[in-house]
């Protein structure tokens, strides 16, 4: 199995998804009234995905962490390129391309728009719609993508979809409440080269800070 970079722990094979999305929960209420930096929310996101039954995915991984990188993009580096995280569509195998962003909530539970220069490396990155069958930006609670209207996203490549994650864990945990148990176990891929995965693509990545 690919591990996690250091710090972040993977999704145990015999994890109780009640108890990671518990703990997603408590750590969402925790963070989100902090000013923080995001990487707490990406790790939140790598570990969840699996188990919200409506996103569809198989596995994600952390960027540096995912074990198709070399098959899928054989000239992409390993170090920050303006991705975070990559996941795996259960249905399909295509891939999805996520960037994260944490904002620090109000009592409502909203927080300031991603504004548009926060997103230019990651739609640079995630342009090609060979590799990308979606890209997600995932935030923390009621935040908006601000300075790009969905078409002007799609201009450079798949649509920008928002997701709430906070949103999708309290879902989740409402379909586990009903009867306790999760029919259907979301676990992640372990990076078995048998996994679905499209050819490999040469991708330019545009230079620039996150």
């Amino acid at each position: 199995m690919a591990h996690a970079p250091t710090g972040t722990a993977p999704l145990a094979v015999n994890s109780d998804p009640a108890e990671v999305l518990d703990g997603a929960a408590s750590e969402l209420v925790a963070k989100s009234s902090l000013p923080t930096d995001g990487l707490w929310l990406e790790d939140l996101t790598v570990r969840v995905a699996p188990l919200v039954s409506e996103w569809d995915v198989s596995g994600c991984w952390h960027w540096r962490g995912w074990p198709h990188r070399e098959k899928v993009l054989p000239d992409a580096p390993g170090e920050d390129v303006g991705i975070d995280a990559v996941a795996q569509r259960r249905s399909d195998g295509a891939w999805i391309a996520i960037q994260v962003k944490s904002r620090q909530l109000d009592s409502a539970g909203s927080g300031d728009p991603v504004a548009s220069g926060e997103l230019n490396k990651f739609l640079a990155a995630a342009s090609d719609k060979a590799v990308w069958a979606e890209r997600w930006l995932v935030v923390n609670g009621a935040v908006a993508l601000g300075g790009y209207s969905p078409a002007k996203a799609a201009m450079s490549g798949a649509s920008v979809k928002v997701v709430n994650v906070a949103a999708a864990v309290e879902s989740q945990r409402a379909v586990l409440g009903e009867d306790g148990v999760e029919t259907t176990p979301f676990l992640p891929d372990d990076g078995d080269d048998s996994a679905i995965t499209p050819p490999p693509v040469s991708l330019g990545y545009a230079a620039g800070g996150r």
